[in-house]
């Protein structure tokens, strides 16, 4: 272990404390999608659907960000550490940009396949991001949606949470909150594919030991679907997400020569940053840990949450209102 890995473990971020603030902040959302259903019920939903950038702003600077400074400042945390505020080295960062595309890949991959069960039990509705039309309606769509989720979101999952499940164990805790990631963004239909990529930009942080890496992995990624957005601008509008046989073979088979692609390029990456990587080893076997964390009860009400959330989707798909 290096210099940097002298950092006191029990200055770290509690786990119940960690938990507890993600419990919170899983209340604030479900609170801000109840006011705005009670504002499109109200017959301001096109209003919602035209200010779609306000709401994503809002929603990462106040619900994310700030809190998450709030929370750190609170407990007399060291932010340096906790966020882990050091450069990225050139040829890390070079090789996550290298990495960009094929993890867009095979994240897109999960979330299709999910996408391609779900439209036999029902009609999916589609994004409701914005298609950029031009040059500027693009670059507003890679500020709003590229660089600020990679800047708050990252503060939230590879800062707050990352740092506090490291008392369980390094890459552990990269697998763990990766599956917070996925659970972070309460849509079933976008689960796994964050899932993956959480665990991917956790990889990123603990082998650089700079948030930096992830948040420049999470703007990529943003970045990429944006730009495929404005370059398929001109493709027909629908009001449904469909995904037939031959989209979903072509979109497999692009993630498989991902995930091989990513896997080189991994082994190159970890080459790269032993001189920075910080691995604490596991205290406890995996039943351990698994009990752990789902009989804590804010990872109960959590999932509960997202699981009547989940059943609460399933019913709009399936019994759509007219």
């Amino acid at each position: 272990m290096n210099e940097r890995g002298k950092y006191d473990m029990n200055k770290r971020i509690k786990i119940t404390s960690a938990n507890i603030f993600f419990m919170i902040f899983t209340f604030i959302f479900i609170i801000a999608q109840i006011v705005l259903g009670i504002i499109v019920s109200l017959g301001y939903g096109e209003k919602i659907i035209n200010n779609v950038y306000l709401t994503i702003f809002v929603t990462e600077i106040f619900l994310i960000l700030i809190p998450s400074v709030i929370f750190t400042l609170i407990n007399k945390l060291d932010i340096r550490e906790v966020f882990r505020l050091r450069r990225l080295r050139l040829k890390p960062a070079l090789i996550i940009i290298l990495m960009s595309l094929p993890a867009y890949i095979v994240a897109s991959m999960f979330n299709s396949i999910v996408l391609f069960f779900l439209q036999f039990i029902g009609k999916i509705p589609a994004n409701i991001i914005p298609t950029p039309t031009t040059i500027q309606e693009l670059l507003i769509g890679i500020l709003i949606v590229g660089v600020l989720p990679g800047l708050c979101e990252e503060v939230l999952n590879r800062g707050i949470m990352l740092n506090a499940y490291e008392n369980r164990g390094t890459m552990k805790a990269v697998i763990i909150t990766g599956l917070f990631f996925g659970i972070f963004h309460f849509d079933i239909t976008n689960f796994f594919g964050p899932a993956v990529l959480g665990a991917l930009l956790g990889y990123y942080a603990i082998r650089t030991n700079s948030i930096l890496a992830p948040m420049l992995a999470h703007f990529l990624n943003n970045t990429i679907a944006e730009i495929l957005s404005y370059v398929y601008r001109n493709e027909p509008v629908t009001e449904f997400i469909q995904v037939n046989g031959a989209e979903l073979f072509a979109v497999i088979l692009a993630g498989l020569i991902g995930i091989f692609v990513i896997y080189w390029l991994l082994r190159l990456f970890t080459k790269k940053t032993s001189q920075t990587a910080v691995i604490h080893p596991p205290i406890s076997d995996c039943r351990q840990d698994t009990k752990a964390i789902l009989t804590h009860y804010p990872i109960i009400i959590v999932l509960v949450i997202y699981a009547l959330l989940t059943l609460l989707y399933l019913s709009i798909i399936i019994f759509p209102v007219v």
